[in-house]
């Protein structure tokens, strides 16, 4: 048994820029520098910007490969 890319599948989060949504895909190996990027990219913003990601509840969520999915709704 190898591994392979099933075994880590790809995860997916929505943003949404300006009223259009932004699907972001990234891979449980990225770090969390990555991830930003990809969020600064997809939202076009400069890449030392400051990223906050909150739950619907208002708490804030870390930016790196466990944070948790989302829905385009």
């Amino acid at each position: 048994m190898g591994s392979s890319s099933s075994s880590f599948p790809p995860r997916n989060i929505y943003l949404d820029v300006d009223g259009k949504v932004q699907k972001v895909v990234f891979s449980r190996h990225c770090s969390p520098c990555d991830i930003k990027e990809l969020l600064c990219s997809s939202s076009n913003l400069p890449r030392n910007s400051a990223i906050k990601i909150v739950n619907p509840e208002g708490a804030l969520v870390s930016v790196d490969a466990t944070m948790p999915t989302n829905s385009p709704k």
